[in-house]
C-alpha cells in the first residue's frame, strides 16, 4: 500500500469521464489528463459508478481497464465505524462517507468530485474542510 495519493476519486467524475453524454464530461476529461496516476478510491465509488454506467456501451470494459491497469487504486474501508459516524452526522450516501474517510487517511490529497455543494459542507478530522478539485471561477 502507498503512503499517499494526490487525488481521491469520487463517483461523479468517473462516470462523467466514461460517459460522453454526461454534462461534466469535457471538464472531467480535461482534469483527468493532468492528474498523476494512480488515483485512489473505494469499492463504494466503483459500485456506484458501475451502476450509473449500466447501458452505456463499453463503459464496463473501460471501468475495468482503468482498475486493472493500475490507474485507480481501490482501497477497502478499514474503519467502518468512522464511515457510519459520518453517515449519521450528514445523512448522506455511503460512497461520499467512504470518500471522506479516504480524505482523512490521505489528508494531503484533494477529492475529485462534481458534488461541490455537499463536499463544501463536509468536514473531516474534527472540523477541516475537505480539499476538492474545483472548476475555474
Amino acid at each position: 500500500m502507498r503512503d499517499s495519493f494526490e487525488v481521491i476519486l469520487d463517483t461523479g467524475p468517473l462516470v462523467a469521464w466514461l460517459n460522453e453524454s454526461d454534462q461534466h464530461h469535457a471538464w472531467c476529461s480535461e482534469i483527468f489528463q493532468d492528474l498523476t496516476l494512480p488515483l485512489v478510491t473505494t469499492e463504494a465509488v466503483i459500485a456506484e459508478a458501475a451502476h450509473h454506467l449500466i447501458g452505456y456501451h463499453g463503459s464496463a470494459d473501460a471501468l475495468c481497464e482503468i482498475i486493472e491497469s493500475g490507474g485507480v487504486h481501490v482501497e477497502p474501508v478499514a474503519d467502518m465505524g468512522a464511515v457510519c459516524k459520518f453517515l449519521r452526522r450528514y445523512q448522506t450516501d455511503f460512497a461520499d462517507a467512504c470518500v471522506v474517510w479516504l480524505s482523512e487517511r490521505y489528508p494531503r490529497a484533494r477529492v475529485f468530485t462534481i458534488d461541490f455543494s455537499d463536499f463544501r459542507v463536509y468536514r473531516r478530522l474534527k472540523n477541516q474542510r475537505v480539499p476538492i478539485i474545483e472548476p475555474p471561477a
